[in-house]
């Protein structure tokens, strides 16, 4: 149960998987499958960056002399 957890984890894609493609043979769907779940974690964060961003924009009150 947890490992399923972990290696579903952006660490895992930031850590594990790259280091899967270099020390073992992997099929070219499986390559696939890595580098769009890459591409996935990528665009969650960016748009998570983004709705914080704007979020924090809405409430940033700047004083200046």
């Amino acid at each position: 149960q947890i490992k399923s957890f972990v290696l579903l984890s952006p660490f895992a894609v930031s850590v594990y998987y790259p280091l899967q493609l270099f020390t073992t043979l992997q099929s070219p769907k499986e390559i696939a499958w890595i580098f769009l779940f890459q591409l996935a974690w990528t665009v969650v964060f960016f748009l998570l960056s983004r709705f914080i961003f704007h979020k924090g924009i809405r409430y940033y009150t700047g004083v200046s002399q």
